[in-house]
């Protein structure tokens, strides 16, 4: 898989891809903190401010879907292990590459679904109130992250396929 994505140049891509969704999922955080701080200090001082909650709305929205698209290429997204504790290696592996392989297909098509509701909001041209931006912007972020987080799931099942053994650890999200 390594060698496939340095002939045909994808590592590259798969770097700068990485390094916009972590500038992203920060500005998004500082964003959310200056705009929600600021709103408080001018609602203390009884002056209106407009648009400070769309903003912190906007960085949140973005900040969740790119997270969670951020935390599957990591492998550090929350699990339940319970039974998958219990269970010997073999088996472990087998069900925690199924469980990439589905979570991997749920999230592409969520993703679908997303595509399908961001055009139609596009499409009837609603805006929000306060700021005059379209909503459009704001429901992108679910085709974005969940195509993201549906591709690195199922790198993950390949790179698991290959090795014959998970190459992350869920619960941790360390690689073994």
């Amino acid at each position: 898989m390594t060698k496939i994505m340095k002939i045909f140049g994808l590592d590259k891509i798969d770097k700068i891809v990485s390094m916009i969704e972590e500038f992203v999922v920060s500005a998004c955080m500082i964003m959310m903190a200056a705009a929600l701080l600021v709103t408080l200090v001018f609602r203390l001082l009884n002056i209106t401010i407009v648009g400070g909650e769309e903003v912190a709305e906007f960085a949140i929205i973005w900040m969740t879907f790119l997270g969670l698209a951020l935390c599957a290429r990591r492998g550090i997204n929350i699990s339940m292990s319970f039974f998958l504790d219990k269970m010997p290696a073999n088996t472990k592996n087998i069900m925690t590459i199924l469980i990439c392989l589905i979570t991997g297909i749920c999230c592409l098509y969520l993703a679908v679904l997303g595509i399908q509701l961001t055009s139609a909001v596009f499409t009837r041209g609603q805006i929000t109130p306060a700021l005059r931006i379209p909503i459009g912007y704001f429901y992108m972020a679910a085709p974005i992250g969940f195509t993201l987080s549906g591709i690195y799931y199922l790198a993950n099942v390949a790179k698991g396929m290959k090795t014959k053994k998970m190459m992350v650890n869920m619960r941790s999200g360390e690689n073994e």
